[in-house]
Parts: C-alpha cells; structure tokens; sequence
C-alpha cells in the first residue's frame, strides 16, 4: 500500500528551506503481527540503502521488503522471515541483500527446550544460504545467548560475520557469490561484540569472557582477513567491556565502553559514559591512548561514535529524570574534539535516539528518536498512551537546530521497549539516498474498526545532503550497512 496516512500526520518544525524534511513519499508495510508468540530481542526494524532501492526488514511483522527508492512503490516482498538478534541488513552494490534470521520463534523462557537455526539470507531468490548453528537442546538462558553478533562487513567479494552460540564465538568469512566458507575463526567461553574492518588488512572485534566478576575479561582481538590467522590483541580491564568500534583511516579506534555490574552476568552490563581510543602501536597491536568521558550521561553511550572532520567525533549519551513523578528519558548529541577531549557543542532533547546519528556532506546531522510525550489515545484501545518518533536535523559545525518532522504516534508498548535501548522498535536510524534523500522506517497507531492496530511504514522525506565522505559517518559505515566508510 502506497500511502495510508495524510500529510498532516507529518508535522515540519524549524525549517528556514520550506522543502527540508517534507514527506516524498510512504508505504505502508501492514499490520504488526505481534501476540507475543516470538521472540522480541534485537532490533525491531532495520534498513538499507542501495542506488535504487530501499530495504527494510521487521521484527514483529517477520518481513523482508524492497522499495523503489524514487517512487515508494514495492518491487518484492518475502514473508515468515524472522529478523535474528543483533542482524544485520545488508545491500550489495549487484542488488543482493544479507541478512540473518531465525526459524525457532517461540518465546524462550527458563524451562524450555528450544532449537534455534540461523541462517544468512542473499537476494529475493535466495541465491544461497547456509546454517550457521542449530542447537538442540538449548534452555532459555543458554537461548539469549545465540545471536549473530552485530555488524557485517563486505568486501572484495567476501563476506565477513559473527556468531555467538553456547559453545563460544566465532568469525567467517564466506565467498559473497556462494556462500562457501573460507575460513572460519573460534574460541570457546566467549561472546563476539561488534565487527570492524581496519584499512590494513586486520578484521577487528571486542569479546566478552563468559564467568563470574573474578574470573571476567575482554579485550579486542584482530583477525587476518585472508586466513583469520590472529594477528593482534587488546586486554581491557576487568570489569569493563568494549561494545561497539569504530576505525579511522589512520587506524585510530574509537570503543565505547560497558561496565559489568556487581554479581551480574555479562548479559547484564551496564552501559558506561565513557569511550577508549585505542592507538596501534609498532607490533601491530592496540594500546588505550585515552579516553572521554560524557558529562551527565548516567544511561551511558547510545550510539556508535561517529567520525567528522579535522578530528571531530558525535557520539550520543542518555540520562533520566523525574517529571511530575513519571521518569522521563533525554538524549544529548555531542561534538568532541578526539585529541583533546573537549565538548565543542551539545544538544539535548527529550527522548531516546534510535540507532546513531548521520553525517552528511552538507554538515548537518540527522537523527531519529522517540519522544517523551504520552498523548491519550481515547477510545484507540488496547493502546491507551502514545508516544512520538521524531526526525531531526541539526548542524554538526554549531549544533544548532535546523528542522525536525513529528511523526505520527506509536504505541506506549513500543515505547517500553525502546526504554530497554530499543528505540529502533518504534523508529529506525535515517538512511540517506545517493541524492541526499532521508528514509525513515516508523511503527504507527491505525483506527481500524473502533479500535488500534499497529502498522509498519517506511517514507521518504526530502533534502539534498548525501552521505560526508569522512573517516565514518554512520552506524554501519555506509547506506548499504556493510561495514567500511566509502
């Protein structure tokens, strides 16, 4: 369906360019199917960009869509397909899609014997997929632990990912064509956090250790990619945890860090406000530099830090407080200078950010959250409270405001689970077109029949600022999702 919600739903603020942020177009992507019959971890929606095409991909509605970038038409569509915890969706520049994805669905809970099959998914005839774990049995609390790590990295015709099992972690690498696997890297007792390639030649990953706080460790460990020959190491201290990476073109590392806290298990890390560089030094190895710390910023590190110019990073922080008795939820984006440290600007606003934000060649900032304000939804039963996504764009020289897009309200369970770090439930990260335009996935509370039903949409808002060329401006290094700037 090409369009279910009239412009109105879409509120423009701030824009002194009466076209930034106006709605192109929006597909209706249907309705949630959500009954709590699955599993609910991970990111709720995902997209991806290529030249022509947009793809997103849904948790609670178990589908995989592609869109025409210029019209908003759909082009396929597959169903059943359940989005894995911490997946990825990826695009190729040939028009092949990736991502993994799950076939056991049933809510896992202590008790129960659950098999879980994860498989990697290429192109709407899947031209090859391959198992990557299927563990029989596996309790509930050996099940959270099954995921396909977070991060893919394509390149040179091979594909890079992680998975995690009840036996340890592990890193492929596949042929992009085939799916053969050429190498394949494991150590047992261990959880694989975030993949990054460097610019030379090493595959980059922080690792947690599995055990209780005297026997907890990490570190980040670099693979050869020719071979997955380990060729570089980096210890953190104990107790803490490095969760998301990203690398400059000088092979500057930037960690955001977790914190384990007491008498917890490394499922339950903290998020701490705090982010390491990492320098190599001559051996090929990393050594903290230093680190930032985020003033006011107790929910610690939302967001992958992204890198601008001349030494600049973004990163975005959370906290909470207190508003009339209810807890209220901030997120604050901030420029630092990496050399030194200082806060070159800050802007706070209410809500939580989904994903991170997005530089783009213009100088602005794009970034999507869900705000705090709960609007009463009257007779919109079962969903009484909503809340609202928000698109916003701001300048990344100044942090001055330049214009936001209020979209139209979700559900307060959404929003509950975007408490949790899973804002991109309701709303994901922006994609940008080659052309500059912004693409946003969204959850949204229809009227249907006297009462709500949940909807997915996906839309297209314009501007003219394509993705900055820097070191790494989004999340996963570039529209397409595969890991390296370009």
């Amino acid at each position: 369906m090409l369009t279910s919600l009239p412009d109105s739903a879409f509120v423009r603020f701030d824009q002194a360019n009466p076209e930034a942020g106006a709605r192109k177009w929006q597909y209706d992507l249907g309705t949630v199917d959500w009954d709590g019959e699955y599993i609910i971890k991970g990111p709720g929606m995902q997209l991806a960009a290529d030249k022509s095409k947009i793809y997103i991909t849904s948790v609670m509605s178990r589908r995989l869509t592609a869109i025409d970038a210029a019209e908003g038409r759909e082009i396929w569509s597959r169903f059943n397909i359940q989005p894995y915890f911490d997946s990825i969706l990826a695009a190729d520049d040939h028009g092949d899609i990736y991502s993994s994805y799950i076939v056991a669905e049933k809510v896992i809970s202590d008790d129960e014997i659950v098999k879980v099959l994860a498989k990697l998914d290429a192109g709407v005839g899947e031209k090859w997929s391959r198992s990557f774990s299927q563990l029989s049995p596996a309790t509930g609390n050996e099940a959270h632990m099954i995921n396909m790590g977070h991060g893919v990295i394509l390149s040179a015709g091979v594909l890079y990912i992680s998975h995690n099992d009840i036996d340890g972690g592990h890193v492929y690498a596949l042929r992009q064509d085939t799916g053969e696997i050429l190498w394949r890297w494991s150590r047992s007792g261990i959880a694989i956090r975030h993949l990054c390639m460097g610019r030379n030649g090493l595959l980059y990953f922080p690792y947690a250790v599995f055990g209780d706080e005297k026997t907890y460790k990490n570190g980040v460990i670099g693979l050869k990619v020719d071979s997955g020959v380990e060729a570089a190491f980096a210890e953190n201290p104990v107790g803490s945890s490095y969760r998301r990476l990203t690398i400059a073109r000088n092979g500057t590392m930037f960690a955001t860090v977790e914190h384990d806290s007491p008498g917890s298990s490394t499922e339950r890390l903290v998020p701490g406000n705090q982010i390491d560089i990492l320098e190599m030094g001559v051996d090929g190895g990393y050594r903290k530099a230093r680190d930032i710390r985020l003033p006011d910023s107790q929910l610690g590190i939302l967001s992958t830090v992204i890198i601008g110019e001349r030494g600049v990073i973004f990163v975005a922080g959370g906290k909470a407080r207190n508003v009339e008795g209810e807890e209220a939820l901030a997120t604050t984006l901030y420029a630092i200078d990496s050399q030194t440290g200082s806060v070159k600007w800050r802007y706070a606003v209410d809500g939580l950010m989904a994903g991170a934000p997005v530089l783009t060649a213009g100088g602005s900032i794009y970034f999507s959250l869900l705000s705090n304000a709960y609007h009463v939804a009257g007779k919109a039963a079962p969903y009484d409270l909503l809340r609202t996504p928000q698109l916003h764009a701001i300048s990344a020289s100044t942090g001055e405001p330049s214009w936001r897009v209020s979209l139209p309200p979700t559900a307060a369970v959404i929003s509950t689970l975007a408490r949790q770090g899973r804002a991109a439930w309701a709303v994901t990260a922006p994609q940008l077109g080659a052309d500059g335009t912004v693409y946003l996935g969204f959850v949204a509370v229809h009227e249907e029949g006297g009462n709500s039903a949940l909807r997915h949409h996906v839309a297209a808002f314009s501007a003219k600022e394509p993705l900055a060329k820097s070191d790494w401006p989004c999340e996963f290094g570039n529209s397409r999702n595969t890991g390296l700037a370009e």
